[in-house]
């Protein structure tokens, strides 16, 4: 099932949509218009197909994510009474903070089926924060015997950033959210992200 963007003249261009449920990625420079893109698709949910939304942010407070859609004559704030649209702001300065638990909880107490996550380039630079859960991984702390998968959710603080990244989206994607992840692209070179 295709999920409409809500942004006039971009549906046609990624076929009418995209996958519902699916993580997309959304890279750009700074300035570009990336937060505005992931307002924009959660706003139009709500209005247009009736798909309560969630905006992860680590960077931007509510506050202004809010006075940035006013601009748009998007009013957020009456969405968020009408329990239709959440905002949750990742802590940066709290050591094993869960993540993925809290991103859940979030979601689910306003029946979110979209949601926008910004940025995934702030949370890699904190991902030694955060605690992510473990569904059948190998045993990350060397103490199981050899081969033997953990089949229960545990947390594990994360070696290098590429490890949360993929852990992260992966836990996302098992919510069936349709999902933006937001991303900068890096200056002067071709790369898409830094991430």
């Amino acid at each position: 099932v295709r999920v409409k963007l809500g942004v006039p003249g971009l549906d046609p261009l990624v076929g009418g949509g995209v996958v519902g449920g699916q993580s997309i990625l959304i890279c750009g420079m700074p300035g570009t218009g990336k937060t505005i893109l992931g307002m924009q698709f959660l706003y139009k949910g709500i209005k247009d197909s009736g798909e309560n939304a969630l905006y992860v942010s680590v960077e931007d407070h509510p506050e202004r994510l809010t006075y940035y859609a006013n601009n748009f004559g998007w009013d957020i704030e009456q969405l968020v009474a009408e329990k239709k649209f959440a905002f949750l702001k990742v802590p940066i300065d709290q050591r094993g903070y869960k993540i993925v638990n809290e991103i859940e909880k979030a979601a689910k107490k306003v029946g979110a089926k979209r949601m926008v996550v910004d940025s995934l380039s702030a949370l890699n630079i904190n991902a030694r924060m955060f605690d992510l859960p473990l569904v059948n991984q190998s045993d990350p702390t060397g103490t199981l015997p050899k081969k033997k998968i953990l089949k229960v959710a545990g947390f594990t603080p994360f070696e290098d950033t590429s490890q949360f990244t993929y852990l992260l989206i992966d836990r996302i994607r098992d919510m069936k959210i349709t999902t933006f992840f937001l991303t900068d692209s890096p200056p002067g070179t071709e790369h898409l992200t830094k991430d």
